[in-house]
C-alpha cells in the first residue's frame, strides 16, 4: 500500500483480509499524518512518545538499519499511530558491519533525522524538545549507563554457560580477546555513545535543594556548565520558560529558488578556496544551467537535476556549485531570519560570502576530493531539508552576493547524486527572544511562597543539524529542571484531597464528535483548612492523569477533562474553578474503579462505581451518604450544587416547534415555586454545544407558580426544528457562569401546530409529549392521545406465548394507515395502507398472524398483521404510533409525528401479574395519557376482543384474587392500615397499599387567611373521577355537619401534572366558632 508518501506492507491484517473501505481509510489517515509532522498538528496523528522512544533506541545503538527495514507501526481503534514493536539490531552497537562502529556521530547505515517523515518531525522544534527532554528523562532511568550496565551483566549470567558451547561449535571466535572481552567492550561502546549524546545537547541546570518542604527566605540556586552564549532561564510556576513553536509556515522572500542560474564543476585537483570565498572568482568555463546539480544512473532525481554531471562525476565524490544573487539595503534590513533548504544525495557544504553557514554529513577534513560521510536515503534526499541559518543573516549585503556548495558523493559507485538550494529570508516577530517565557537567571532566589521551578539552559546559537558538526543540535533549548518547593502549604494526602463528583456517561451531545468520551470530567476538591499541592498526584487506574504543579486552596475543587475544548462549550470559559488538564483513556459507563495516588505511590482513593447510579447525562456526586446522582443534567464541575433553596426550580413547560402562522416558533418557561424568580442573563439554546445563542435579558422575573414566553421573535439566532431537536434553559450569572442547574428535553418530528408539554405521571416520572391543546401562559394540556390509540399490550408472554399489540381507532372517521408506523417493534403498514373502521379494533403480532388467530380465537373482522422483527422489552420501553404528515418547508421528507405515547415498566407501580405471569396490559381509559401506571391494568389476554367491563379502580392496586377479598381490597377496607379507608385513599391520589403515602398533609392543611376569621381549605384529588363524588362537609360540634355549598366556596384549581389536581375552598363568611372540623365522605354515583 502507497501511503503518506511511502510504500507500506500489511501485517495484520493481510492484504487479502482488508477491505477496500479498511485500506482507504488507513491510506487517507496516513497521508494527512505525513503532511501534519511538520506543523503543530502532528500530535493529532501520531503517538508522539512511542515515536521519540524507537528513535532514541535506534540512534542509541546506531543501528544500520534502523527506520527503512524490519520497522513496524500499529494502531488502536481510536487512538493514534504508534511505532513497534521493535526489532532486528544484529548491525547495530560496533557489530560487524563497520556503518555502526564510531559511538561519537550521528552517522550510521540510516539517515536517521531525515529519513521520509523523521525529515518533517525534526524540521518541528517542538517535536524536537520533546525529543530533547524524553532523552534526559531516560537518561536518569532505563538509560543511565549504570542501568545499561546492569541489563548487559544480567543477560551475560544468563548466556555464560551456552556462550562456550556456542564458540566450541562455530568457526567465528570473539573479538577482543574473549566473550567476556566483547561484554566490556559493548558496555564501553554504550557508555562512551551515551557521554557522546549527552554532549550534543545543551547542558541540562540543577540547583542545591531536591523537592520538599522549606521555611520561607531558603536560597535557591541554580547551576549548569555554560559557555558561549548560554543562560539558564526558568519560571517559578512551573511554566515552561522555552516559549513553544507555533511551527506554522513563515512568509518570506525566496531569493534563491529552483529556478535561478548556477555554475557547476568537478574539480580533478585542489584549485584552492578562492572559488567560494571570491565573488568575482573566474566560473567562466565551469558548467551553466538552472539550480540542481546531479545525474541519476536509474529513476527518481531527473525531476530535479537540471546539469548533469554524470560523466564528470566518474571516479570523483565531489562537486563545486556556486550561485549569484542581487538584494538591496531595504530589504536585507527587513530580514530576521535566514533558512537554507536543501535537496542532497549525500552530503554538502555551504558557505555564503565566503562563510560557512550549513553542513550535512560532510567529513572534519574536507578537501577537493572528499566524500559524505554516509548516504543519504533516496526519499530523504528528494525532499528539501530546513538548515536554519539565521545566525549568518548578517552576511547578506547589498548588491551581488554568492552562495557556494561544496556537494559530497557517499563513493565513487554510487548510482545518484544531486545537490539543489533554496534560501528563504523573513521577518519573524518571535526570532531571537530566546527565553521569553521566563526570567534569565543573574542569583539566587529566595524563596516566600510556593515556587514550582521550572528551568533550562537557551544557546542562542543552537538549534544546530545533526548533520553540521555542530553542538547543541536542536532547539538550542536544554532538558528541563522541574522542582517544586513546598512553604506553609502541604502536599496532597488522603487526608485533604477528595474525588467529588464524576461525569462518566456523558449527554449525547449534538454534532459530529463521535466519541463521547470528550465529554467526561472528574472533580476533585481540598477538604482540609490549609493549601495543598497537587504535583504528581495522579490517576493510574480506569483514566490515566498526572498533575502538574498545581497549588489547591482550601475547599477550593479542580476538574480534570476528558477534552478541555468540548468541557468549555459546555460549561463555559469564564470559570472561577480550576481545570488541570485533560487526561487520557475514557471513564467506563458500566461501571469500573478509578484509583487516585499520590507522587510517592500512597493510595489516596480508590472507587468502584456501578452503572445505575446516574442516569446518562447526570453525574456522580459525592454527598453525605455516599454516591447520588446530580440534581440536574450535565452536573456542577468545579463548583458547589445549589440546592433547590438556592437556585430554585425552572422549567421549560411547553415548546412549538411547527408553527402554523402567524405563530412562531416558542418557548414557555415555568416557574413551579411560590415565590418570583429572576432568570435575567439566563441561557435558552438548541444545542447543548452552543450554549450562548439566546440570553434572556436583564430584568426578566417569573412570577410565583407564573409563566413567561418567547417566540422565534425573541431568540433571533435560532429557529427550532419540526423534525426534531433539543432545547434547553442553563442557568447562568450576570459573570457568563454556569450555575450548575440545566433544564431541558430532546424531541422528536412535532405534528403541525401542535405543542410538546411538560407533563408529570402518577409516579414522579417527567415526560415532554405532543399535547391535545397549546396552552402557552397556563396549565397543560394532557398528551395528545388518538384518534389511533394502544389498547391492549403483551410485552412479557408466559411459556411460549407471542407479543402483541392492540390497536383501536376512537375517532369519528376512518383512519388510513399506509406509512403508519410504531416504534418499539419497527413495524410501517405497508403500502398501499388498511383502512381502520371508527370503534374497529387490529393486532399487530409477534409470530404467523394465522397461528395467532388460531391460538387466541381472534375474531374473523379484526385484521391481524406481522409478524413484527422487533421485540417489546420486557423491563419496559416507550411505545408510539407515528403517522406520517406532510412538511410545510419544501423539499423536505414527511414528518412521522406521534398521534398515541404508550409506557410501560415491570416495576412497580406497574402490576407484576403482566411481567410473565399470563396477564396482558388493558387500557383503562382511551383519553388518559397511556405512558401514566393509572392508564393500564392486568387482566388476562383477550386480543382483538373488545372488553365493555366497568373500570374497577381496585385493578390498579389489587391482584384478582385480592379483589375477591372484600376486607381486604373492599371500598370501606383499610388494606395498608393507615386508618383510611382504601377509597379515599385512592379518590385523594394516595396508594392504599403504602401506609407512607398518607394524605393528611394534603387535605387537612388550613391556613388563616386574614384576621377576619375566613379560612381556606386545600385538598388533592384525582383529575378525573369515575363512579364516585367527593363531598365535603363542616361541623363545630362533631355532631351537626352542613354541606359544603353552606359552608365553603371554591376558589382555585391547579392541575399538578400527575393525574391530580388540588382544589382551595374559601369559607364563604367569617366563622363565628372558635373551632371548626371537616371531613370528607366518598359517595357512589348513582
Amino acid at each position: 500500500m502507497r501511503a503518506g508518501g511511502q510504500t507500506l506492507g500489511w501485517v495484520y491484517p493481510k492484504e487479502d483480509d482488508v477491505s477496500t473501505g479498511q485500506s482507504n481509510w488507513v491510506r487517507e489517515y496516513m497521508n494527512e499524518m505525513s503532511s501534519a509532522l511538520s506543523t503543530d498538528k502532528f500530535e493529532d496523528y501520531i503517538n508522539t512518545l512511542s515515536w521519540v522512544d524507537h528513535h532514541l533506541l535506534n540512534i542509541l545503538t546506531l543501528n544500520a538499519d534502523a527506520l527503512r527495514l524490519s520497522t513496524f507501526f500499529h494502531k488502536k481503534r481510536n487512538g493514534k499511530l504508534e511505532y513497534g514493536p521493535i526489532w532486528d539490531f544484529d548491525r547495530s552497537m560496533e557489530s560487524t558491519d563497520g556503518r555502526d562502529n564510531n559511538p561519537s556521530t550521528w552517522s550510521g547505515g540510516t539517515s536517521y533525522f531525515t529519513f521520509p517523515w523523521w525529515g518533517s518531525l525534526f524540521d518541528n522544534e517542538n517535536f524536537w524538545q520533546v525529543y530533547i527532554d524524553r532523552y534526559f528523562e531516560l537518561r536518569e532511568g532505563v538509560f543511565a549507563t549504570s542501568n545499561v550496565h546492569s541489563i548487559i551483566d544480567r543477560m551475560t549470567t544468563g548466556l555464560n554457560e551456552a556462550q562456550a558451547r556456542n564458540f566450541r561449535r562455530w568457526s567465528d571466535q570473539p573479538r577482543f580477546g574473549s566473550f567476556q572481552g566483547e561484554v566490556n567492550h559493548l558496555k564501553d561502546w554504550l557508555g562512551t555513545r551515551l557521554d557522546w549524546m549527552d554532549g550534543q545537547f545543551a547542558p541540562r541546570p540543577t540547583t542545591n535543594k531536591t523537592t520538599g518542604a522549606y521555611p520561607p527566605g531558603t536560597r535557591i540556586t541554580l547551576n549548569a556548565n555554560l559557555a558561549g552564549n548560554q543562560n539558564i532561564y526558568y519560571t517559578l510556576d512551573g511554566s515552561d520558560p522555552r516559549p513553544p513553536d507555533q511551527s506554522d509556515p513563515l512568509d518570506g522572500t525566496t531569493i534563491i529558488d529552483e529556478d535561478i542560474p548556477v555554475r557547476a564543476l568537478v574539480p580533478n585537483s585542489d584549485i584552492g578556496l578562492l572559488w567560494y570565498r571570491d565573488l568575482n572568482f573566474n566560473d567562466g568555463s565551469w558548467m551553466q544551467g538552472t539550480n540542481g546539480v546531479g545525474y541519476e544512473r536509474s529513476n527518481g532525481y531527473d525531476p530535479y537535476i537540471n546539469i548533469d554531471v554524470d560523466d564528470e562525476m566518474s571516479g570523483r565524490t565531489s562537486c563545486y556549485i556556486r550561485i549569484k544573487f542581487n538584494l538591496t539595503q531595504t530589504d536585507i534590513e527587513k530580514w530576521n531570519y535566514m533558512i537554507l533548504q536543501m535537496r542532497y544525495d549525500d552530503g554538502f557544504v555551504a558557505y555564503l560570502n565566503g562563510t560557512r553557514i550549513a553542513s550535512a554529513q560532510a567529513p572534519g577534513n574536507l578537501t577537493w576530493n572528499s566524500s559524505a560521510t554516509q548516504t543519504h536515503d533516496d526519499g530523504s534526499a528528494t525532499l528539501f531539508q530546513k538548515f536554519d541559518t539565521s545566525n549568518f543573516i548578517n552576511q547578506l549585503k547589498s548588491g551581488q552576493n554568492l552562495l557556494a556548495i561544496h556537494a559530497l558523493n557517499e563513493s565513487t559507485s554510487s548510482s545518484d547524486f544531486l545537490n539543489q538550494a533554496k534560501l528563504i529570508t523573513g521577518f519573524d516577530e518571535g526570532a531571537g527572544e530566546g527565553g521569553t517565557n521566563g526570567f534569565k537567571y543573574t542569583e539566587p532566589i529566595t524563596l516566600q511562597k510556593t515556587a514550582r521551578i521550572f528551568a533550562r539552559v537557551f544557546d542562542s546559537d543552537g538549534g544546530n543539524s545533526t548533520s553540521s558538526g555542530q553542538t547543541p543540535v536542536g532547539t538550542g533549548w536544554s532538558a528541563p529542571l522541574k522542582v517544586e518547593y513546598l512553604v506553609n502549604e502541604d502536599p496532597a494526602s488522603a487526608a485533604n484531597l477528595v474525588i467529588t463528583e464524576i461525569m462518566y456517561d456523558p449527554y449525547e451531545f449534538a454534532g459530529p464528535e463521535t466519541n463521547n468520551s470528550a465529554f467526561e470530567w472528574i472533580e476533585l476538591q481540598n477538604t482540609s483548612s490549609n493549601p495543598i499541592s497537587l504535583s504528581g498526584v495522579n490517576f493510574n487506574d480506569g483514566i490515566e492523569f498526572t498533575f502538574p504543579g498545581l497549588t489547591l486552596e482550601p475547599k477550593q475543587s479542580t476538574v480534570i477533562v476528558g477534552n478541555l475544548e468540548e468541557f468549555e462549550k459546555i460549561y463555559g470559559t469564564n470559570t472561577n474553578y480550576l481545570i488541570a488538564g485533560e487526561f487520557s483513556g475514557a471513564l467506563d459507563n458500566g461501571g469500573e474503579d478509578i484509583q487516585l495516588i499520590t507522587a510517592g505511590g500512597e493510595i489516596i482513593q480508590t472507587i468502584s462505581y456501578p452503572d445505575n447510579i446516574a442516569n446518562e447525562g447526570h453525574s456522580l456526586v459525592l454527598g453525605l451518604d455516599g454516591w447520588r446522582q446530580s440534581r440536574t443534567l450535565l452536573g456542577s464541575p468545579g463548583i458547589k450544587e445549589l440546592t433547590e433553596f438556592e437556585l430554585p426550580n425552572i422549567f421549560i413547560n411547553e415548546v412549538l416547534s411547527n408553527s402554523v402562522l402567524p405563530q412562531v416558533d416558542t418557548i414557555e418557561l415555568y416557574n413551579p415555586n411560590p415565590f418570583p424568580v429572576n432568570i435575567s442573563g439566563w441561557l435558552l439554546t438548541d444545542n447543548l454545544r452552543d450554549q450562548l445563542k439566546f440570553k434572556i435579558p436583564d430584568g426578566t422575573e417569573l412570577p410565583e407558580n407564573g409563566y413567561s414566553v418567547f417566540t422565534e421573535n425573541d431568540f433571533e439566532n435560532f429557529a427550532l426544528d419540526s423534525f426534531g431537536e433539543e432545547v434547553f434553559l442553563i442557568a447562568n450569572n450576570l459573570n457568563d457562569q454556569r450555575l450548575g442547574y440545566v433544564d431541558g428535553f430532546k424531541f422528536g418530528d412535532s405534528a403541525s401546530g401542535f405543542s410538546l408539554g411538560r407533563h408529570v405521571t402518577s409516579d414522579g416520572k417527567i415526560r415532554y409529549e405532543p399535547m391535545s391543546t397549546q396552552t402557552f401562559g397556563s396549565a397543560n394540556s394532557d398528551p395528545v392521545s388518538g384518534p389511533l390509540i394502544i389498547t391492549e399490550l403483551m410485552y412479557h408472554p408466559e411459556n411460549d406465548n407471542t407479543e402483541y399489540i392492540e390497536i383501536k381507532n376512537i375517532g369519528s372517521s376512518p383512519f388510513n394507515l399506509q406509512g403508519t408506523g410504531i416504534s418499539g417493534i419497527d413495524y410501517q403498514f405497508e403500502d398501499p395502507g388498511p383502512t381502520l373502521a371508527p370503534g374497529d379494533t387490529l393486532l399487530v403480532v409477534k409470530e404467523d398472524p394465522t397461528i395467532f388467530r388460531n391460538n387466541y380465537s381472534v375474531p374473523e373482522k379484526v385484521e391481524i398483521y406481522g409478524p413484527f422483527v422487533g421485540s417489546l422489552d420486557n423491563g419496559g420501553e416507550r411505545i408510539r404510533i407515528r403517522i406520517p404528515e406532510k412538511s410545510t418547508i419544501n423539499g423536505e421528507p414527511d414528518l412521522k409525528v406521534s398521534i398515541d405515547i404508550a409506557e410501560y415498566s415491570d416495576q412497580d407501580p406497574w402490576p407484576a401479574s403482566a411481567d410473565g405471569l399470563g396477564s396482558s396490559l388493558h387500557r383503562t381509559d382511551p383519553i388518559n395519557y397511556a405512558g401514566d401506571p393509572t392508564s393500564w391494568k392486568a387482566a388476562a389476554p383477550s386480543p382483538g376482543i373488545t372488553n365493555n367491563d366497568a373500570f374497577d379502580w381496585r385493578e390498579l392496586f389489587f391482584s384478582p384474587e385480592e379483589i375477591s377479598n372484600n376486607a381486604l381490597s373492599g371500598p370501606l377496607a383499610d388494606a395498608d392500615a393507615d386508618g383510611i379507608a382504601n377509597i379515599l385513599e385512592y379518590l385523594l391520589g394516595s396508594d392504599p397499599r403504602k401506609s407512607e403515602s398518607r394524605i393528611f398533609k394534603e387535605f387537612m392543611r388550613q391556613e388563616r387567611a386574614n384576621e377576619t376569621g375566613k379560612f381556606e381549605l386545600k385538598i388533592k384529588r384525582l383529575k378525573n373521577i369515575i363512579g364516585y363524588e367527593i363531598i365535603i362537609e363542616s361541623s363545630t360540634d362533631l355532631i351537626n355537619w352542613i354541606a359544603p355549598t353552606e359552608q365553603l366556596i371554591l376558589k382555585e384549581e391547579s392541575d399538578n401534572g400527575d393525574g391530580t389536581v388540588t382544589i382551595t375552598y374559601s369559607t364563604s363568611n367569617p366563622l363565628t366558632s372558635r373551632k371548626i372540623y371537616f371531613r370528607i365522605r366518598a359517595v357512589e354515583s348513582p
